[in-house]
């Protein structure tokens, strides 16, 4: 199992707050991994992050209006053409060889401030995409399966369909049920508005009901590798919704949502290869939320292990730390998680070889 020796190839990491707290996970080349936390208390007042390669409307007013539109456009497409062959000569460093097969992935993260834990269980089923030689195509794959994805608060059971047509791009595409429950004290609380106090003082106050509806998200990734230097920016755009009307708090973001509802997230991070079993670095992520405009960033630290004797190579583990300088409830705060997960080989080739 190439699993874990792989994570630098597609270290795609996905940022999802639960409840105060927040689920990084670590996708290797066998496709999953996480780490994962969530809140089983709560906080304060703050805000939270998102992912998305367009420019927000909170970006927008720092820039300036270009005086040349077409010296502008000319250097946009410079650059856009520059940034593309950067990509293809980066990919020759990111790019291995894609393996097919059925594969398990199990992990278990937990988190300080907001304390919490998540256990995050796929099921998936991978085939190589492009069968032609180059470094562009090596690593070309599209995977299928199922994923759950369970909380004190929540759970999400999902098909989840992902492709990488090129080495530097991934697609992943996430649909499924989306439950809340209040069996351990928590589930769904309803808002009157977004602007409504949601953290712990407030919640004792309310009665959590039970709720349920659907989750879609979308989520490219580019990256690349230059040296011992990995660089990956992800954009996850959610639309979700539960029965009823007005306000909620969505417990992956920890922001308040419409009953019907779509978030932005962008997550940046630039890691190094410190060694063949373990990769460091920094990460940034930014959340909007279109139905209330309420917006988050968190900047943290990242260690990510990844065993190589063969014994444990199947497994992974991951510590983060950092803090929020912008969210409703954890403004200023500082967050600390870690994760420890095992992939898989079930089976082999689904197709006889050639």
């Amino acid at each position: 199992n190439r699993a874990a020796d792989d994570a630098v190839a597609e270290l795609h990491i996905t940022v999802t707050s639960l409840r105060s707290c927040m689920f990084i996970g670590l996708s290797n080349k066998a496709g999953q991994g996480r780490i994962s936390a969530y809140e089983t208390t709560g906080c304060t007042t703050s805000d939270f992050l998102a992912r998305h390669l367009t420019i927000l409307p909170a970006m927008q007013s720092n820039l300036t209006t270009p005086s040349d539109p077409l010296k502008t456009n000319s250097s946009g497409v410079f650059a856009a053409v520059a940034a593309f062959f950067i990509l293809v000569i980066a990919s020759a460093a990111i790019a291995q060889k894609a393996e097919d097969g059925l594969f398990f992935s199990q992990s278990i993260g937990a988190s300080l401030n907001p304390l919490g834990v998540i256990l995050d269980s796929r099921l998936f089923g991978r085939l190589p995409l492009v069968k032609k030689p180059g470094i562009l195509w090596e690593s070309t794959n599209i995977t299928g399966g199922v994923q759950n994805e369970w909380t004190p608060a929540d759970n999400v059971a999902s098909g989840r369909v992902s492709m990488e047509p090129v080495a530097f791009f991934e697609l992943v595409c996430k649909t499924g049920v989306y439950d809340m429950y209040n069996l351990l004290g928590y589930g769904c609380f309803r808002l009157g508005s977004p602007k409504d106090a949601y953290g712990p003082d407030a919640q004792r106050k309310l009665t959590p009901d039970n709720a349920r509806g659907y989750w879609i998200s979308v989520a490219p990734t580019l990256k690349a590798k230059l040296w011992r230097l990995v660089a990956l920016n992800t954009v996850t755009v959610n639309q979700l919704g539960i029965n009823g009307t007005g306000y909620f708090l969505e417990v992956h973001s920890y922001l308040p949502h419409r009953t019907n509802d779509l978030d932005v997230i962008n997550e940046a991070y630039l890691l190094a290869e410190c060694s063949p079993w373990l990769l460091a670095g920094a990460t940034y992520r930014f959340a909007y939320v279109t139905g209330t405009a309420l917006r988050s960033q968190q900047v943290c630290a990242i260690a990510i292990v990844k065993p190589t004797r063969p014994a444990l190579k199947s497994t992974f583990a991951a510590v983060t730390a950092g803090f929020y300088p912008q969210d409703p409830l954890f403004n200023h705060r500082f967050y600390v998680g870690c994760l420890i997960g095992a992939d898989f080989r079930l089976a082999d080739a689904f197709v006889p070889k050639e």
